[in-house]
């Protein structure tokens, strides 16, 4: 979308790229671009970082990928959306011992 305007201090500007946040038609923008980006994520990631599990809450992603391939998928998902800057938190999964008790 190019055709946003808003005003800030009393001068009035143009946004160049995206929806304005509070928008009534944000989240449906939101949630179209997301499901566009998720299918094309995962459809052309490379095989090393394909996800194995990928589940979306509004704009929020788990994955579950290979160890090591956090930042080729991140540059990959990039090279999609070069406009939009992603974030990305990473937490090792840890194996848990389970125990079973004998009654």
């Amino acid at each position: 979308m190019t055709t946003t305007y808003f005003s800030f201090k009393g001068v009035i500007y143009q946004q160049n790229f995206g929806a304005a946040m509070g928008s009534p038609v944000f989240p449906l923008l939101a949630n179209l671009f997301m499901e566009w980006l998720e299918k094309q994520a995962i459809a052309t990631a490379p095989v090393e970082c394909k996800p194995k599990f990928w589940k979306r809450y509004v704009d929020d992603v788990l994955e579950l990928i290979k160890k090591g391939q956090v930042r080729n998928l991140t540059d990959h998902k990039t090279t999609l959306t070069p406009l939009i800057l992603l974030a990305t938190s990473s937490s090792p999964m840890k194996k848990r011992k389970t125990s079973r008790s004998h009654s």
